[in-house]
């Protein structure tokens, strides 16, 4: 209705999804659509993030609840601000530790939620595909805890930063640029060393100056680059094959 508004959340209100006398002590940030909003905030020292279905709030995640998608994990705190399109997908990144003695967890990823149920993106130590002997790697937490280094579009692809490791010996870090289609395949846009089409003198740099993915919704990914040469916004469709040798066009 026109003129009217909606409370959403505030402080003081009961904390959906958590045990009863437990209250929302914080808000830290929000995304909005036409699905509703995800809001990050605080429960005592905890965060949490809820989903607003344009008429009641359900937890998506809090620290120190059960890793969905990795038995034995716990969530700890680093929960980072969400993405959300009109479909109800959210996306977020999130930290996971042991609970029990033994467990494998990935330490940070992220995450895409809707309507409960939960899919991975990328998590380190996951295989980078398509690239031999490679995989996600530490150091990504910094990037993707910053939502400008990941974006979502409304066919539910996500576009975002991250490490990759190359473990051959000497092992090597890089930065690179991917996309998590919605029917789950991943794809890679750029890595840094590669060349810019058209000039080959300008290299991407192995340092943070790969930012801002933004999915269209279509099949072209843009992200911005402090190359070596220059500062640029470059854009085009993943390659589906190896090698990545060049950014495409």
């Amino acid at each position: 209705t026109e003129g009217v508004y909606k409370k959403v959340i505030r402080t003081g209100d009961p904390a959906v999804g958590f045990p009863p006398g437990t209250i929302v002590s914080g808000i830290r940030s929000y995304a909005f659509s036409d699905a509703g909003m995800a809001v990050l905030g605080w429960v005592g020292a905890a965060s949490a993030l809820w989903f607003w279905n344009n008429d009641s709030l359900q937890l998506v995640a809090a620290a120190g609840s059960a890793d969905p998608l990795n038995p034995g994990c716990v969530t700890t705190q680093n929960l980072g601000a969400p993405k959300l399109n009109d479909a109800g997908d959210v996306v977020f990144s999130t930290w996971s530790q042991p609970a029990v003695a033994g467990a494998e967890c990935p330490i940070n990823w992220l995450a895409k939620w809707n309507d409960g149920s939960v899919t991975k993106i990328f998590g380190v130590f996951d295989a980078a595909p398509g690239l031999e002997n490679t995989t996600f790697w530490s150091g990504s937490l910094a990037l993707i805890l910053a939502n400008t280094y990941f974006d979502l579009n409304q066919q539910g692809d996500v576009s975002f930063v991250a490490n990759i490791r190359f473990n051959g010996s000497p092992a090597e870090v890089v930065y690179s640029v991917w996309v998590r289609r919605g029917n789950g395949d991943l794809e890679l846009i750029t890595m840094a060393g590669e060349s810019v089409k058209g000039n080959l003198l300008d290299i991407i740099p192995d340092q943070a100056n790969i930012a801002k993915p933004r999915s269209g919704d279509g099949a072209a990914t843009a992200f911005q680059l402090f190359s070596s040469a220059s500062q640029s916004i470059l854009g085009g469709i993943p390659r589906a094959v190896q090698p990545y040798d060049t950014i495409p066009a």
